[in-house]
């Protein structure tokens, strides 16, 4: 979603952002898989365009114009030969930008073709997609656990709130939400430490809970850092220590977790 006052512009930029990585590493997959006929490859061409026109969008391109470019390059790409696991990222970059754009159709056309790679984050999104509809609500149960096979941390956790609503299993919602945390899920993390803190399906441990905080609290979740600074304000669990809270909660308004001294 756009923050307040964000452009489209701007917000498909920090998603691509965010992704830039792991295209780059696609586009090298390819290089290196097309070999010799590297100049050749439709893929490799493709992924070298939308690195090119990530660029572009950097320097001031309408988002609406990068969009319809890669979007070209990909349609002409597909058919040919590639390892699959290399087409993933060009699809899932486009679905997010065409999500965050206004246009749900391209982006989920493109989550489609993701998913059919395997590609977990693509299959989270149709599931999370199915999920906003009570008609289709057994579909994204299914895709859900499409994409926790495929290893979504995330999709564990959405899993453990189906299991929890309307009186569901709450063991099992617990097992995977421990799942989620065992992989290093942060909001996982956080989770199974608010169940040690209230007792909620374990055996109150405000200690455990203090050592899943931190653990999530380094991996940049502000729910965390807030519970570790509640902890020490309180001085349940943790030594009371006004100047450490301060510091927690400081750390949770700006996002950046705070290096805890011993």
């Amino acid at each position: 979603e756009l923050a307040p006052g964000e452009s489209t512009d701007v917000a498909v930029r920090k998603s691509l952002e965010l992704r830039w990585g792991e295209l780059r590493s696609g586009v090298e997959g390819l290089a290196n898989a097309a070999g010799s006929n590297a100049l050749e490859s439709p893929w490799l061409q493709a992924g070298a365009v939308a690195l090119r026109e990530y660029g572009r969008l950097r320097d001031g391109v309408p988002a609406s114009e990068v969009i319809a470019s890669l979007q070209s390059q990909l349609d002409g790409a597909l058919g040919t030969a590639v390892p699959e696991e290399y087409r993933a990222p060009l699809f899932t970059t486009l679905a997010e930008a065409h999500r965050l754009a206004g246009d749900l159709e391209s982006a989920r056309a493109n989550w489609e073709r993701a998913a059919k790679y395997g590609d977990a984050q693509a299959i989270l999104a149709l599931a999370n997609q199915a999920l906003e509809l009570p008609t289709r609500v057994a579909e994204g149960v299914r895709r859900l656990r499409q994409a926790a096979a495929a290893g979504s941390s995330e999709a564990l956790t959405r899993l453990a709130d189906v299991e929890q609503r309307d009186g569901g299993d709450a063991r099992r919602a617990l097992l995977l939400i421990g799942q989620a945390a065992q992989a290093g899920y942060a909001p996982a993390l956080t989770t199974l430490g608010q169940r040690y803190e209230s007792g909620d399906g374990l055996p109150r441990d405000t200690q455990q809970a203090a050592e899943l905080y931190r653990a999530a609290a380094k991996r940049g979740d502000v729910a965390a850092m807030l519970r570790l600074g509640m902890l020490h304000e309180t001085g349940q669990g943790l030594a009371l220590d006004p100047a450490r809270a301060s510091a927690w909660y400081r750390a949770a308004a700006s996002g950046v977790p705070w290096e805890e001294q011993p």
